[in-house]
């Protein structure tokens, strides 16, 4: 297997866990660990929220980069694929503008 789909493939699972933690991680915050904060004090809640808040913010911002590396890497990827099939590339590219376009809205 040459290095090229080697590297194509860890970009692409990259980009699948850096989609689902920076989905999954907010909604186990908001379902699980917030609601259980209802038993601290307001001084310890609010030091809590405080600390989770400044940890969260250099992972997210860690994995949004990876995110659009990946995507990036791939995006630039299906330019290869047009050699076999132009009907791949055209509806790879269609889809991908639909998401950019879901993103920026």
């Amino acid at each position: 297997m040459e290095p090229v789909y080697l590297v194509t493939l860890a970009a692409r699972w990259l980009h699948i866990l850096s989609a689902a933690l920076a989905l999954g991680v907010p909604i186990y915050l908001l379902f699980v660990l917030m609601p259980s904060m209802g038993q601290l004090e307001e001084s310890q809640r609010n030091l809590l929220r405080e600390a989770i808040t400044k940890r969260w913010r250099m992972f997210v911002h860690v994995l949004i980069v990876v995110f659009l590396a990946t995507g990036f890497w791939t995006f630039l990827g299906a330019r290869r694929w047009s050699a076999f099939d132009a009907d791949a590339k055209f509806h790879y590219h269609l889809l991908f503008g639909i998401k950019v376009l879901i993103a920026l809205a």
